[in-house]
């Protein structure tokens, strides 16, 4: 038993020993197999941590990709033609161009920080900070401009090619440099819809003042505009007038010289005028002493001087067997309802005589015109204008002998033809007399009705008139009576001159008279207005209530900024709205109201700096109201349309002091009342919407009138 016991002790021993080697073995090789998978478990975790930040890091360069794509967008709508940035310049002067000068991908460097635009480096500073960066974050944005990319766009794509709608690329590349170490670099890509629009109405830009029927009676002759009084020195008579005069300088004060050309006036920087209807308006000139060069309402440079201040020319010589040689000298001057002598003794000489009586009381010929169509005595702005239009003026007879021989009757008064015509004398007794034998042997003159008329219409004193235009005669040369002739005839601008019923008299002149090749003249402010409010040029539209606060409404939607309009192109109203604050604007802008009026009780006006820009307002179905301060100035370009006969009209409520821009209207007085009572200002012309249509080199001339809206959120492309 005790062998036995002991053999079985032996063998026990043996066996343990050999299952303990194997255990160690085995757990030796599954910690091998742990070890092994802990490195390749860390590995792993290592991995996927550093796959997970790389992919963060991704992400948060994304957002801040989205952010500087955000910035470079508002950098582009907000600092647009900014030419102190060479940047900025650069891309701005090329999507000026028109598309067929594109090439078929252009890329821009555009960095947000320089010194045009300094004022980003603390919205990148406070960006990059908030985001955990500091100036490891490198940034570089490129703007790529692809022809294919853009249509174009605009109501007359041929005679304005600048206008367009597309897309700009913006690339985006951001960098965390360490120790000039690029530690990661991404790239993203960005889609920023863009419109290239012009602030001005293709044809009716043209006209410093467009009024599509300027009739105001009805009657086939209108003299209702006559309703303003002045002086004899040529200043507003306010005290003795309800209505003020509207005074035009139609060349933004360039002080552009007469030329005898009609290109000078259509393709200068010149705004023209344009009265229609189908009516011929008589327009009294205001009188001005020729004394008073500085006078705010005369228009004595409409009338011939020579170098002595004496205004009178010949206009018939012939010779008496008694008297010898005789002429009749002519002086022409303005009305006034001046009582003073000098002013009443030209009236004394017409109202002599009945015919003169009723000339006098039929054109209104004591009150001038409302219209100061080519400016005033102290700053005189001619232009072409365009309608049945025509000057009434005064004008004073004189009989003078050879060698300065004083002969009778010195003046030729305008006489009555038979009693019961008052007062006496009477031109059928009265040529009998002594006084006038000279005068009656010389121009073949007796007692008949045709002896009469003859006198009347070639000698005596008598209200005048002659076309409108015929006035740029005497601002050519003031002291040549003959001026009219020295307009070469083959030129269209001397039928201007000559008559106010030619057949130019409503024609779109050339070059303008291309853009709209169906539209062939001036009668109809809706065929000319309607293609310049087409829905591709509005950025925006605003479906509003009546009352509704317009700022209120282009601030939601980031188009006020601090108080200043710093909207980009054209906006439409549903409804008419009210500008009752002081508002300033950064950029060519339009704004568009469907149906209602749009009131201006507040001075408008381009922000300092951006004097070139202008705001055009526009409604096409409703009034344009200005109802301001006598002090408030604006820049504005307005149009008033509707074909409800009480409306598409520019009304002075209360005139501001000068409105620089344009204006054009369906009316502008319904009727005679209203001529009596209208307060006019000061307009002048805003000279770039003069832009004349391109050529065959595809040029325009309506770049300083271009306006950029670009999306403020880009989209990214993926």
């Amino acid at each position: 038993m005790t062998l036995r016991r002991h053999h079985n002790f032996q063998s026990h021993r043996k066996l343990t020993g050999k299952r303990t080697g194997s255990i160690l073995l085995i757990v030796t090789g599954t910690l091998i197999c742990l070890f092994m998978f802990a490195i390749g478990y860390a590995r792993y975790l290592s991995q996927q941590s550093a796959m997970a930040d790389r992919l963060n890091r991704r992400q948060k360069l994304g957002r801040m990709a989205e952010a500087v794509a955000t910035l470079a967008a508002h950098k582009l709508q907000f600092s647009s033609q900014l030419q102190t940035s060479p940047a900025l310049k650069a891309i701005f002067d090329y999507l000026a161009q028109p598309l067929s000068k594109f090439s078929q991908s252009r890329e821009f460097e555009l960095p947000l920080v320089e010194d045009a635009t300094a004022h980003f480096s603390l919205l990148v500073e406070g960006l990059w900070q908030s985001a955990g960066f500091g100036d490891e974050l490198q940034e570089t944005i490129t703007v790529v401009i692809a022809r294919d990319d853009f249509s174009p766009s605009g109501p007359a794509r041929d005679a304005y090619p600048l206008e367009k709608t597309g897309h700009i690329g913006l690339k985006i590349n951001l960098k965390l440099v360490n120790a000039d170490k690029i530690v990661s670099s991404a790239d993203f890509t960005y889609s920023c819809p863009v419109r290239v629009t012009t602030v001005h109405a293709p044809v009716l830009s043209k006209f410093n003042l467009y009024i599509e029927n300027a009739a105001v009676s009805g009657k086939e002759k209108e003299h209702a505009w006559n309703q303003v009084g002045v002086d004899q020195f040529g200043n507003f008579a306010e005290t003795r007038s309800s209505a003020s005069p509207l005074v035009l300088n139609n060349d933004d004060n360039q002080n552009l010289p007469v030329r005898s050309e009609f290109r000078s006036f259509v393709e200068a920087p010149r705004g023209l005028v344009y009265l229609g209807g189908s009516s011929r308006l008589f327009l009294n000139l205001a009188r001005s002493d020729v004394m008073a060069p500085n006078a705010d309402s005369g228009e004595g440079f409409q009338f011939f001087r020579n170098r002595g201040f004496d205004g009178f020319y010949p206009v018939a010589a012939a010779s008496s067997p008694e008297a010898g040689r005789l002429l009749i000298s002519f002086m022409d001057q303005g009305v006034s309802d001046d009582p003073d002598n000098r002013n009443t003794s030209f009236y004394n000489r017409i109202l002599s005589g009945h015919f003169g009586r009723q000339q006098i009381e039929e054109g209104r010929m004591n009150l001038a015109s409302i219209f100061r169509l080519f400016g005033t005595q102290g700053k005189p702005s001619p232009t072409l204008v365009l309608g049945h239009v025509y000057s009434a003026f005064l004008t004073i007879a004189r009989l003078t002998g050879e060698s300065g021989r004083k002969v009778n009757p010195p003046i030729l008064d305008n006489l009555s033809y038979a009693p019961p015509m008052q007062p006496a004398p009477y031109y059928l007794s009265l040529i009998d007399e002594p006084e006038y034998a000279d005068l009656k042997a010389a121009f073949n003159l007796d007692g008949s009705p045709a002896s009469y008329l003859k006198y009347l219409t070639s000698y005596a004193s008598r209200i005048r008139h002659r076309p409108y235009n015929q006035g740029l005669a005497f601002l050519l040369n003031q002291e040549n009576p003959d001026a009219p002739l020295l307009f070469p005839t083959a030129d269209p601008l001397s039928g201007f001159i000559r008559s106010s019923d030619h057949a130019g008299a409503h024609l779109i002149p050339a070059p303008f008279s291309t853009v709209f090749p169906g539209v062939a003249d001036l009668s109809s402010l809706t065929k000319l207005l309607m293609p310049a409010v087409g829905q591709t040029r509005f950025s925006y539209s605003f479906q509003n209530n009546e009352g509704q606060s317009p700022l209120g409404l282009l601030a939601g939607q980031n188009l006020v900024s601090r108080g200043r309009l710093a909207q980009h192109g054209w906006v439409k109203f549903s409804h008419g709205i009210k500008i009752d604050r002081p508002l300033e604007y950064l950029s060519n802008a339009g704004i568009v109201v469907e149906k209602g009026d749009l009131i201006i009780n507040a001075p408008v006006r381009p922000v300092p700096g951006r004097e070139q820009s202008l705001l055009y307002l526009v409604t096409l179905d409703g009034n344009i109201i200005f109802d301001n301060s006598p002090e408030d100035t604006l820049q504005v370009a307005c149009i008033a349309h509707s074909d409800d006969p009480n409306r598409g009209r520019i009304i002075f409520r209360r005139p501001p002091a000068a409105i620089r821009g344009a204006m054009a209207m369906k009316k502008l007085v319904r009727n005679v009342p209203e001529a009596a009572e209208f307060k006019g200002t000061r307009l002048t012309y805003f000279a770039p919407l003069a832009a004349r249509p391109a050529g065959d080199t595809e040029s325009s001339g309506d770049t300083e009138l271009l306006s950029f809206s670009f999306s403020p959120f880009p989209q990214e492309l993926r």
